[in-house]
């Protein structure tokens, strides 16, 4: 339940504010650590949900291989049941060293990276849509599930299918066959929702 204490314009502030600090996750990972629960999940996109200190050593990965990785987020509005509707932008910058395995993800080396890559191709995704559940002085994310593509313009990525997410940066990194397979399989998760989509059915 809510704070009494606030107003829901207060506690939507707060909310923001929440999101304003996961935008500054990729200069500084560690901050998900403050302001996620002890048992909050991300799931990025092509991705399986993860914990946040999986999360942490993720960025801690792509940080390294691409240091001028940003972040954009826009918070689009409240649902009635406290979450919010959350765009993210994310600008790749160059790969300048080597992308360590994290997770169940492997590692690419620079050297075996397409040309366009080592000559400094910085990708900048479509705008993906988040819906972000907090507690309940907005304070915290409790949970985080990336789920639809919301805008394509300005990306140069809109070649690749998908042209976002895991799936996509692998594809980029001349990758894509070493992706794992999980349970279910997230290329399979990812056929079956494109057909979903055209078809109209939720999922």
């Amino acid at each position: 339940m809510f704070s009494p204490t606030k107003s829901t314009m207060a506690l939507e502030a707060e909310k923001q504010e929440t999101v304003r600090k996961m935008t500054r996750c990729w200069a500084e990972p560690e901050i998900l650590v403050r302001i996620s629960t002890d048992d909050a999940t991300y799931q990025p996109p092509g991705a399986p949900p993860i914990a946040v200190d999986e999360f942490v050593s993720t960025i801690g990965a792509f940080a390294t291989a691409f240091p001028d990785w940003a972040m954009k987020t826009e918070v689009l509005g409240f649902n009635d049941d406290g979450t919010a509707e959350v765009t993210t932008q994310q600008l790749s910058g160059a790969m300048k060293a080597d992308l360590a395995a994290f997770g169940p993800w492997p590692a690419v080396k620079l050297a075996d990276a397409p040309a366009a890559i080592r000559d400094g191709f910085e990708a900048v995704y479509p705008k993906e849509t988040a819906t972000i559940e907090f507690t309940y002085d907005g304070k915290k994310i409790k949970k985080a599930v990336w789920h639809s593509v919301e805008a394509t313009e300005g990306a140069n990525t809109t070649h690749v299918d998908p042209p976002s997410g895991f799936i996509c940066l692998y594809t980029l990194l001349g990758a894509r066959k070493k992706i794992p397979l999980f349970n279910p399989p997230i290329m399979a998760m990812h056929y079956l929702a494109k057909w979903a989509k055209k078809l109209g059915i939720k999922m």
